[in-house]
C-alpha cells in the first residue's frame, strides 16, 4: 500500500509540472532597414537562469544593430546575452533588454492581441533603473526610442502553475432555451483562466455555416466576446451554434463546443426583448445574473403570465431582480 501511495504522489507531481503554462512572444527591434527579433516567454522546463530553452547571442555581437536580454547567471559567467529568454511559469517576471550597435531613432514592436493575459508593461530604462513610466503593452503595439537604450518589460500573471482549456463562460440565447426571438443576436463569452484567448483562432458556425467574418470579436483580458447579428430566424426553427477557440499557449488548448436553442413557435411573440447581465466579482467567485425586459401584446405593468417570479426563499448572497408592486399579489415583489 505504501508503494502504491508513493506512485500516485509521483504521478500527481509530474502531471502538475507538465501541465504548467507555456507561452512565447516575439519582439521586433528596428532601426533603419534592419530588424532583429527577440523571443521571451514561460515554460515548465524554463529557468530564471540559463536553460536549454534559452538561445545565447554570440560572444561578439554582429556589426550594426544588435539586441539581447541581459543574463546574470553565476554558473555561466561568460554567457550574458540571450536572444531567446524562457522562464519557469511563476507570477512575476522582469525582462531587461539592451539595444545597441546603432545611434538614433529605433522602434520595438509586438502583437498586442497575442500577449498572455495578466499585466504586461514596458518602459525605457538604463541598466539599473527605469527612466519612463510603465505603459501597458495591451494598449499599444510599439514603442519609439533613441538607441542605444535599455528597455524593461514587466509581466505579472493573474493565474500560474496550471494550464486548463478554454470554456464558454456565458452564452445568449442560453443553450436549450425554447422561446428565443427570431431577431435575438448571438453573444458568446469564451474564457481562458491562464493566458487568455487567441482572437485569430476563433471560428463561429450557425446551422453548419461559418459566420466568423461577420461576427464582432473583442478580446477583454482573459475573456473573448463574440457578437453575431443575423437575419431573422424562422418561427420554430432549431438553431445549432458551434464555437472553436484556442488559448495563447505554445501548444494551444482548444475549445470546440456546440449547443442548440429554439426560436419561439407560437403564442404571443414579444415585440422586443432586451437582456441585462449583472455581474458580481469577489474573492470567492464570479456570479452572473441574467434579467430580461421587453414588451408584448396582452402584458400589463403588474404581474401576468409573461413574468417570471423569483422565489422568496432561500435568498442567495447576490441577487438581481426587477421590483414588483402589485396590490393584487402583495407577496410577489420581485
Amino acid at each position: 500500500m505504501k508503494n502504491r501511495i508513493t506512485i500516485v504522489l509521483i504521478m500527481v507531481i509530474i502531471f502538475s509540472i507538465t501541465s504548467a503554462v507555456s507561452w512565447r512572444c516575439d519582439l521586433n527591434i528596428s532601426s533603419g532597414s534592419r530588424t532583429e527579433t527577440l523571443i521571451y516567454g514561460v515554460d515548465p522546463d524554463g529557468e530564471i537562469l540559463l536553460d536549454d530553452l534559452d538561445v545565447p547571442l554570440p560572444f561578439t555581437p554582429p556589426t550594426g544593430l544588435y539586441t539581447y536580454f541581459k543574463l546574470d547567471d553565476p554558473a555561466n559567467p561568460f554567457i550574458t546575452m540571450l536572444t531567446t529568454d524562457i522562464r519557469r511559469d511563476q507570477r512575476y517576471h522582469m525582462f531587461r533588454i539592451f539595444i545597441g550597435g546603432v545611434v538614433g531613432d529605433a522602434m520595438i514592436s509586438w502583437d498586442e492581441s497575442l500577449l498572455p493575459a495578466g499585466s504586461m508593461r514596458i518602459a525605457l530604462a538604463n541598466e539599473t533603473n527605469r527612466i519612463t513610466p510603465w505603459e501597458s503593452m495591451y494598449e499599444m503595439d510599439h514603442l519609439d526610442f533613441s538607441a542605444p537604450s535599455w528597455i524593461w518589460i514587466n509581466f505579472k500573471a493573474d493565474v500560474w502553475g496550471g494550464d486548463n482549456p478554454p470554456y464558454i463562460s456565458f452564452a445568449y440565447p442560453e443553450p436549450d432555451r425554447e422561446d428565443v426571438l427570431p431577431t435575438s443576436p448571438i453573444l458568446i463569452n469564451v474564457t481562458d483562466r491562464e493566458t487568455g484567448i487567441n482572437p485569430r483562432s476563433v471560428r463561429l458556425f450557425v446551422n453548419g455555416s461559418e459566420v466568423t467574418s461577420t461576427a464582432e470579436i473583442e478580446r477583454i483580458d482573459h475573456r473573448l466576446k463574440i457578437y453575431y447579428e443575423h437575419p431573422p430566424f424562422g418561427l420554430g426553427n432549431l438553431i445549432a451554434v458551434r464555437v472553436i477557440a484556442e488559448d495563447i499557449g505554445t501548444v494551444p488548448n482548444t475549445l470546440d463546443e456546440s449547443y442548440l436553442f429554439q426560436i419561439v413557435s407560437s403564442g404571443a411573440i414579444p415585440n422586443w426583448e432586451f437582456p441585462l447581465w449583472v455581474t458580481n466579482i469577489d474573492a470567492i467567485d464570479t456570479i452572473l445574473k441574467k434579467l430580461f425586459l421587453g414588451t408584448v401584446w396582452g402584458a400589463s405593468e403588474f404581474y401576468d403570465t409573461f413574468d417570471i417570479v423569483i422565489p422568496s426563499i432561500p435568498f442567495p448572497r447576490f441577487m438581481a431582480f426587477f421590483n414588483l408592486d402589485d396590490p393584487a399579489y402583495p407577496f410577489l415583489t420581485r
